[in-house]
């Protein structure tokens, strides 16, 4: 049985106007527990818009999803819930594009992963602490101890980008949803967080959507590959089939 069931998703924004229109037209994945799903697209295609979907991010009511749209999480309507606190964070993580702009600048990054670990699982300071240092030594933070007191701008890109990874799985997520988290990574850093993922992948038995709009990064860590132009799906399947047998123009374009 499928963890993530998304059917018939339809996602678009009303205007000061009164028209409305839709970026995300009709789509339709599984995502089963332990895959990495892949989707892949330029910017635009809609991919980050689906998956802000999921964890109800985008900017309601502005934002709206068709009526027949469903996305379904361990057999649970994620549309139909007016709370998803329980569900963000502690079942779905989720790492954004840009770690600067989602860390607070005013707060130390341990304390930011630890408030998590005390909502969610009522962990005292002191057991949240130890915790969030387990965490950045797991996610490869040099130094862990020390780097809890740092502040988002005293760390690299690549360092912010494993404080994110510690954040989003601090919990154990069923899924952790990866939204290019190697755009502003110099290539070397880039192949460490890809392999992080996949450990973490390997070692906590966790589903990944992993979104990006670079091919060779999608092929080198997902098991299934959803391919996006225009808000729609235009391929779909096992990752080395999409790239040795494509039947998309869009696929053979992107490939090539």
């Amino acid at each position: 049985m499928a963890l993530l069931e998304v059917k018939n998703l339809t996602l678009g924004f009303n205007q000061p106007d009164g028209t409305h229109y839709n970026v995300v037209k009709n789509i339709s994945f599984e995502l089963k527990k332990g895959e990495i799903l892949g989707i892949v697209g330029e910017s635009g295609s809609g991919k980050s818009l689906t998956a802000l979907s999921i964890l109800g991010l985008l900017p309601y009511p502005k934002a709206y999803h068709a009526n027949y749209s469903s996305i379904k999480f361990d057999n649970e309507e994620l549309l139909d819930r007016t709370d998803m606190q329980a569900i963000r964070g502690k079942k779905i993580g989720f790492i954004f594009q840009e770690p600067m702009s989602s860390l607070n600048p005013l707060h130390r990054v341990g304390y930011q992963v630890a408030e998590s670990l005390m909502l969610h699982q009522k962990m005292t300071k002191k057991q949240a602490q130890k915790e969030v240092v387990r965490l950045f030594n797991l996610t490869g933070i040099k130094n862990a101890a020390q780097r809890y007191k740092a502040y988002p701008h005293e760390l690299s890109g690549g360092q912010r980008q494993r404080v994110m990874i510690a954040m989003a799985i601090a919990n154990k997520p069923d899924i952790l949803i990866a939204d290019e988290p190697t755009t502003a990574l110099d290539v070397t850093v880039s192949a460490q967080i890809i392999k992080l993922l996949q450990e973490l992948n390997t070692k906590l038995g966790m589903a990944i959507i992993f979104i990006s709009h670079d091919l060779g990064i999608i092929r080198q860590i997902a098991d299934n590959v959803i391919v996006m132009k225009s808000g729609k799906i235009v391929e779909k399947g096992k990752t080395e089939d999409i790239f040795i047998h494509p039947h998309s123009a869009y696929t053979i374009a992107l490939i090539s």
